[in-house]
């Protein structure tokens, strides 16, 4: 059975999540959605895995499902990657 590592493997997270944010913007509100998918997807088949990939989706879904709102998604975000990275991981000094 494949176990989702939550180990930090980037060398420049901020920079992924920030190329993540502008993606959406570039893209807009409306399309934002069909662009993460596309993107997962793509992410996903390099990745190779179902069973890990089934695993990473149903660990998103339950950490949305317990944001109470969008605006506590930001939040949960952040609270995660310190949460399984450590505080390098949101200044951006995580495994160089």
């Amino acid at each position: 059975m494949a176990k989702l590592d939550l180990s930090l493997q980037l060398s420049a997270p901020d920079e992924i999540y920030r190329a993540l944010i502008d993606l959406i913007d570039q893209v807009g509100d409306d399309s934002g959605p069909g662009a993460m998918a596309a993107l997962s997807l793509t992410l996903a088949n390099q990745l190779g895995n179902d069973e890990i990939v089934l695993e990473a989706i149903d660990f998103v879904r339950t950490a949305y499902a317990s944001a109470d709102s969008s605006d506590a998604r930001p939040a949960l975000i952040t609270d995660a990657l310190t949460a399984f990275f450590g505080n390098e991981a949101r200044n951006g000094s995580a495994k160089t």
